[in-house]
């Protein structure tokens, strides 16, 4: 290679500045969040849990938390087949779940809402197995 040729400079390759990312950080670090469409999404927790365990602690991740300034809402639910548990913080990010004392399934959603995401609201599942 010549020498008065540059080569590609690994810094330069930023990504669109967002909300999510509003330091354009590097392609290779940057979250593969996209703010106007809830792409993409996930809950964050174990899924195992006790039967006589509290306060498991579960996280609706990777969905932008502000969008054009306006706050995502989220609304948990839980659907159980064989066990009682108690939800609490259902309008947050994250929530405390605890199973009391039956064995069985537990299906964990989340729906989050955001009017400036294009593909608003974004609901996520997550099974969870009480043991």
């Amino acid at each position: 290679m010549p020498s008065n040729y540059s080569p590609f400079i690994y810094q330069t390759a930023r990504v669109e500045k967002t909300d999510a990312n509003p330091s354009g950080q590097l392609i290779s670090q940057a979250a593969p969040v996209d703010q106007e469409d809830f792409a993409y999404g996930y809950i964050m927790g174990d899924d195992t849990i006790d039967a006589s365990s509290t306060g498991n602690k579960f996280q609706m991740t990777q969905i932008a938390p502000v969008v054009n300034g306006v706050s995502t809402t989220y609304a948990w639910t839980k659907t159980d087949t064989s066990t009682t548990t108690t939800l609490t913080d259902a309008a947050t990010a994250e929530v405390s779940v605890a199973a009391n004392a039956t064995p069985g399934t537990s299906v964990l959603q989340c729906v989050a809402t955001n009017a400036q995401a294009s593909n608003s609201p974004k609901t996520v599942t997550y099974d969870i197995t009480v043991a």
